[in-house]
């Protein structure tokens, strides 16, 4: 196994036969940074702080609640967010693995774009997302009805708590 960039290449060995099995396998690493390790050109979105609070929701979660929601989820949700001096950021929240970064994901089954205000206040509660949607304030792509998953998921950066 060895290292080439973002690459790691290994081969795949039967031991009781000692026969290769996979030559020259590849694995692509993508990394993502957490919402709570983005860096200061995020301090300007106030959605940060609910990635964050959402990042740190999941990691006191128990296994089990975890294995719940993704069994109930299963989808990746990607957010183009843009804040009042117009700059966009990328957050996405995996629910397949139970996690939240900063960045795009190379697949989202989801893909939101709101304003950093309306997304605030999405996650408090204070705008509903079929409101928002009908008024124009977020825009969606791909499975539409995950959407519907979305909003207790996002309750829990607010009150620890999801409505499932």
């Amino acid at each position: 196994m060895w290292k080439e960039g973002s690459k790691i290449i290994f081969q795949v060995r039967v031991v009781e036969r000692n026969v290769i099995a996979v030559s020259n396998a590849a694995v692509e690493l993508n990394i993502f940074s957490s919402p709570a390790q983005a860096n200061s050109s995020k301090s300007s979105f106030e959605s940060q702080k609910i990635f964050a609070a959402l990042e740190s929701a999941f990691a006191s979660m128990s296994l089990s609640a975890k294995e719940e929601m993704t069994k109930k989820v299963n989808a990746v949700f990607s957010f183009e967010i843009k804040n009042s001096a117009g700059e966009l950021e990328n957050w996405f929240i995996d629910m397949k693995a139970v996690s939240v970064g900063s960045g795009t994901p190379p697949s989202a089954d989801l893909k939101v774009a709101v304003s950093d205000s309306d997304f605030v206040l999405l996650a408090s509660g204070k705008l509903k997302p079929q409101k928002a949607f009908a008024t124009g304030k977020i825009k969606v792509k791909g499975n539409v009805m995950l959407a519907t998953k979305l909003e207790p998921i996002l309750m829990l950066a607010t009150n620890g708590k999801a409505k499932m």
